[in-house]
């Protein structure tokens, strides 16, 4: 299983809420305009990091969010 995110970086951190454990393939819409930092492809390399991707001849890379607890409870989005 894997999600494919296409946007930018926003779309990515808002797609993860939903998203669990599964693997993120990010495509960044709009390269010429936005950074992405955090997208992996682009729409001139889709097709190569999606092949990558179905070969699994990728590196998972994890990102971790942000934990807050206030007065001992955990704070949720």
């Amino acid at each position: 299983d894997c999600v494919i995110v296409v946007g930018c970086d926003g779309t990515l951190l808002r797609a993860s809420h939903f998203c669990g454990d599964v693997p993120v393939l990010c495509v960044n819409l709009t390269p010429e305009t936005t950074e992405g930092f955090f997208m992996q492809a682009r729409v001139d390399n889709f097709s190569e990091c999606l092949h990558k991707l179905l070969e699994k001849q990728f590196e998972l890379s994890g990102l971790l969010r942000l934990q807050a607890t206030i007065n001992g409870k955990s704070v949720k989005d």
